[in-house]
C-alpha cells in the first residue's frame, strides 16, 4: 500500500487504482476443477476501508471458490484538492493525498497565524453539512473525532480567536485556553493536562464575568465533575472568559529545610517540622561540632530579618539632613542589619544551658566557622596585628603581648567587634574577648596650641561675663 495510511483508517475511492489477487489454498468452482484467472465479476468498494473492502472481496471468491483468500492492494491513492481560507500562512487550494484530516490541511497551507484559532475550525463539505474542529483536543488528548477526514473540495475555515478560558492554581499546563462554545469544566481540566496530585478536589472556584464591571463567584465539587461519565448535571457548562482557580490542599506536603554549614560533622540540608525545630534537636542530628569549630563565631542567618523595602519613616530619615541624634543612630543601625539572629551556641552545647535554646525556622543557615586561634588588635598599640588567643584572657593581655600601649593610645575609647556579629562595642559592654574578636585602641584627638587658647579665652569670657551680671545686679 503506498503512503503510510493503516489498513484500517485508508478508505477506497472510485478513483484509487486497486489491484486483487487470488492468493493460498485451491482455486476450483464449487463442484469442480478450474485453472486460469478467478474472477467475481465488477465489485463497488467505495467508501469502505481496506479492510472491509479485502473482507468483502474475499467472501465473494468464496462464494465460487474453494481455499481463497483474497487480497487488495492500493497502488495509487487518489488526490483531493481542499480549499484553506482565514488564518492560515497561505490562504488557498491545497492538494493533499486522500484520506487526509484537517491538521494536514492547516499544515499544507504552512500552518496558522498567531492570532488564529485553534479549536474553532470549521469545515464546509460539499454536501452543504458543516462540521467543526478542535486542534487543541487533537494534539493535546488525541481526540481523533476533533480533527475528521477532508473529502474533495471541502472548505476548512480558520477564523480568528475570540474568548479565553484562563486556568490557574494546581493543574498541569495552568494558562490561557481558547473558548469554545459547549466548553465544560471537565473539559478544560482536561486540556490542562488534569489537576496535580495536591489539588482540592472538594472544590474549584470559577470567577465568572456578568458585565464589563460586574463578576460573581461560583463553587463546584472538582471530585463529581471529573467523574465518569462526563457531562453529567454538576458539570457546568462554562461561558466566555471565565476565569478557574483549582486550589492546594492545605498544609499538602509543607516541608522546612535550615542549612548547616561549616564545622559540623555531618553539614548540609536538614528537613524540619514546619512549625520549626529547637536548636538543640538539630545539633543532635548532625552530630554536634568539630573539635575546630568556633562556637562562639557560630552564626544563623535568617532572610526574613533582612529589611526589603524602606518604610514611609526610614525615607524620610535621609543621611546629611537634619535628623536627630537618634534617628542618625536608627539609620546606621539599620544599615548593619544583615539578617544574623543572635544566638549562643557555646552556652547552648558547651554549657547546656536551656535558656540558650531557641527555634529553627524554614530557610534558616547555620554557619560554624574554623577557630582562628587568634584576636586581631590594631591601633594604638606598639605592635598591631595578631595575637594568639587565650580563652578568659583580659584586654590587658592582649596589649601587652601586642607590645603595650601606643605614646597617644586613648584607653577608655577602646572597641571590640565580636566576629560572631561583626557589631562594634565598647569594651564595657562585652563580656569576653573571644577568638576571632577584632580590637581596635583609637589615639587621643591632637588639640593644636590655636584652639587650646581659643578654648581658654572663650572661658575667660564666659568668666567674665558671669562677674558683670553678678556686678551690675548688686549694685
Amino acid at each position: 500500500m503506498a503512503g503510510s495510511r493503516p489498513a484500517r483508517c485508508s478508505r477506497v475511492d472510485p478513483r484509487d487504482q486497486s489491484h486483487g489477487a487470488s492468493a493460498t489454498g485451491a482455486p476450483a468452482p464449487r463442484g469442480g476443477r478450474r485453472s486460469g484467472p478467478l474472477s467475481v465479476g465488477t465489485r463497488r468498494f467505495g467508501g469502505l476501508s481496506i479492510v472491509a473492502a479485502r473482507a468483502h472481496l474475499t467472501e465473494e471468491f468464496q462464494k465460487r471458490y474453494r481455499g481463497v483468500q483474497a487480497d487488495i492492494t492500493l497502488l495509487r491513492p487518489r488526490r483531493i484538492l481542499i480549499h484553506v481560507a482565514g488564518e492560515v500562512v497561505r490562504p488557498g487550494l491545497v492538494e493533499l493525498q486522500g484520506p487526509a484530516r484537517v491538521s494536514e490541511a492547516v499544515r499544507a497551507a504552512e500552518g496558522l497565524t498567531g492570532g488564529a484559532s485553534r479549536r474553532n475550525l470549521l469545515i464546509e463539505r460539499a454536501g452543504g453539512s458543516v462540521d467543526r474542529a478542535d486542534l487543541d483536543r487533537y494534539s493535546i488528548l488525541g481526540s481523533l473525532a476533533d480533527n475528521p477526514y477532508l473529502d474533495d473540495g471541502d472548505v476548512v475555515q480558520v477564523p480568528m480567536s475570540v474568548h479565553t478560558i484562563v486556568v490557574f492554581g494546581e493543574v498541569t499546563r495552568a494558562g490561557t485556553f481558547e473558548f469554545r462554545s459547549g466548553d465544560r469544566l471537565s473539559g478544560i481540566i482536561a486540556l490542562a493536562g488534569g489537576t496535580r496530585a495536591g489539588a482540592d478536589t472538594d472544590s474549584v472556584e470559577l470567577w465568572r464575568f456578568l458585565s464589563p464591571t460586574e463578576s460573581r463567584r461560583l463553587f463546584f465539587s472538582l471530585r463529581t465533575v471529573l467523574a465518569d461519565p462526563p457531562g453529567v448535571p454538576e458539570d457546568p457548562v462554562l461561558e466566555p472568559d471565565d476565569r478557574i482557580y483549582v486550589r492546594q490542599k492545605p498544609g499538602w506536603h509543607r516541608s522546612a529545610t535550615v542549612l548547616v554549614a561549616g564545622e559540623a560533622v555531618h553539614p548540609g540540608a536538614y528537613s524540619i517540622p514546619p512549625q520549626g525545630q529547637k536548636a538543640s534537636e538539630l545539633v543532635a542530628r548532625f552530630g554536634g561540632f568539630t573539635p575546630y569549630a568556633d562556637l562562639n563565631g557560630a552564626t544563623v542567618f535568617r532572610p526574613d530579618l533582612v529589611p526589603r523595602e524602606d518604610s514611609a519613616y526610614v525615607r524620610t530619615l535621609q543621611p546629611g539632613t537634619d535628623s536627630g541624634r537618634e534617628d542618625a543612630e536608627f539609620l546606621k543601625a539599620r544599615a548593619q542589619a544583615s539578617g544574623t539572629l543572635s544566638v549562643r551556641f557555646r552556652k547552648l552545647v558547651a554549657e547546656r544551658d536551656p535558656k540558650s535554646d531557641f527555634d529553627l525556622r524554614d530557610g534558616d543557615l547555620v554557619r560554624v566557622p574554623t577557630r582562628t586561634g587568634s584576636v586581631a588588635i590594631y591601633g594604638a598599640v606598639r605592635r598591631p596585628g595578631a595575637v594568639a588567643y587565650r580563652p578568659g584572657a583580659r584586654l590587658e593581655e592582649y596589649v601587652r603581648d601586642a607590645g603595650g600601649y601606643g605614646e597617644r593610645a586613648d584607653r577608655g575609647k577602646v572597641r571590640v567587634t565580636k566576629r560572631a556579629t561583626g557589631q562594634p562595642m565598647r569594651l564595657a559592654d562585652a563580656s569576653s574577648i573571644d577568638d576571632g574578636d577584632l580590637v581596635w585602641v583609637p589615639e587621643r584627638e591632637r588639640v593644636s596650641f590655636i584652639k587650646a587658647v581659643g578654648s581658654v579665652t572663650g572661658f575667660l569670657a564666659q568668666v567674665a561675663t558671669v562677674y558683670l551680671v553678678i556686678h551690675q545686679a548688686t549694685k
